[in-house]
């Protein structure tokens, strides 16, 4: 995988670290972000590439015609997307100006911390991955001992709905948000004996990421659902969703066995009773 990569805005908008940032003006306009660059406020000199996302830290003066001259410079040279401080609405002004240059305006509430999410998202996608996989393999093992206590430390760990699916995409365990009637369309041509896991693209745009989940009697699929894919995010919960499988494994397994045990005691009591009235 490359070191470097690209994002979609929506993508990007969509991600649980960024569920604070908010479109302020032509959010709507499809861009995507190959940099992210940080300066100190709206006059600030721009040093930005093309195709990058400006994170301004300094912001909450905005409502003169500062703000409108940075669209403008930062138009001029490029600049796919701009990020300002809070969530309240632009002027009327810089609202038009920013739809007229298709330039998407956010607001977050952080804009140093949002500012290094992306800027993991784009050069860092190795570092995201281990210390999503540490982080699933830690809520996996201190989960309780059911299959959805599990699953609600592993969608916790993951910042998305995960669930364990049957070969046929019915729900078994935890809880899916999107079209359950397309991913099991998708899934009934799958085969869980494959080790590999695979991305399934839903018709609304979204991704289904689904790992083979190997247990004596169960063809099963733990699945996470994304939005919008993020190529550093996607990759990340693959190698997570692997390293997740082996305690729903467990899990199941332990299941399975507490239920024999029922089995066969429930199996002796006709034979105990008739004994003791002997």
């Amino acid at each position: 995988m490359n070191d470097i990569a690209a994002v979609w805005l929506a993508a990007m908008i969509s991600h649980p670290q960024w569920s604070r940032v908010r479109g302020l003006a032509a959010a709507h306009h499809e861009v995507k972000i190959t940099a992210a660059h940080l300066i100190r406020d709206v006059g600030s000199t721009l040093a930005a590439s093309p195709g990058s996302l400006l994170a301004v830290m300094y912001s909450a003066d905005r409502d003169d015609w500062r703000l409108d001259s940075l669209l403008n410079r930062a138009h001029a040279i490029g600049v796919a997307a701009i990020m300002i401080e809070g969530d309240a609405p632009v002027r009327r002004s810089s609202h038009a100006l920013a739809n007229r240059l298709k330039l998407p305006v956010l607001g977050a509430p952080d804009t140093i911390d949002s500012y290094q999410v992306l800027q993991q998202m784009l050069a860092q996608p190795r570092i995201i991955t281990a210390d999503l996989v540490l982080r699933v393999l830690t809520a996996g093992r201190r989960a309780g001992p059911s299959v959805d206590e599990a699953l609600e430390a592993i969608s916790a760990a993951l910042g998305r709905p995960t669930a364990l699916v049957d070969a046929h995409g019915a729900l078994l365990g935890g809880v899916l948000d999107g079209d359950v009637e397309a991913l099991a369309a998708a899934l009934a041509g799958e085969n869980t004996q494959d080790s590999r896991v695979r991305e399934v693209g839903l018709p609304d745009g979204a991704v289904a990421i689904v790992c083979p989940v190997h247990s004596a009697g169960t063809n099963a699929w733990i699945t996470t659902l994304i939005p919008r894919k993020l190529p550093a995010e996607s990759h990340a919960i693959e190698s997570a969703l692997t390293a997740a499988s082996a305690a729903l494994e467990q899990r199941l397994a332990a299941a399975r066995l507490h239920l024999a045990r029922d089995a066969r005691q429930r199996a002796s009591l006709p034979g105990e009773v008739v004994a003791g009235h002997n």
